[in-house]
């Protein structure tokens, strides 16, 4: 299953003497397709299934199932990766693409 996913950029130079990043700047809002996979793999502790965004900005942006059906998630966007000033994209997914893939996970209907 695939995932539509938003990212920003941001940059900036380093400034000594602040201790602050100066000149920072945003990227426009890029999207990108990503892979959803459930890893069913036992990883003890009763953790359960993961959730994986395949393809993210680090490459390992995962959630514990049992996690995210435990709360509500009422906000639009549901970020994935917080992101990194001059090295991690910001990225986030639609709160209500992640809903659906989790109730299909509640109903069993997920392979």
């Amino acid at each position: 299953m695939k995932i539509t996913s938003y990212w920003t950029y941001e940059t900036g130079k380093w400034d000594e003497d602040s201790g602050k990043f100066i000149n920072r700047k945003i990227s426009e809002i890029k999207t990108k397709e990503l892979e959803i996979e459930i890893d069913k793999t036992d990883h003890g502790d009763n953790y359960g299934p993961i959730l994986r965004f395949k393809g993210g900005p680090t490459g390992f942006e995962s959630y514990y199932i049992n996690e995210l059906l435990e709360d509500e998630y009422n906000h639009e966007d549901f970020g994935i990766c917080g992101g990194t000033i001059n090295s991690w994209a910001r990225c986030w997914v639609k709160t209500k693409d992640i809903n659906k893939i989790l109730e299909q996970f509640r109903n069993k209907k997920w392979n």
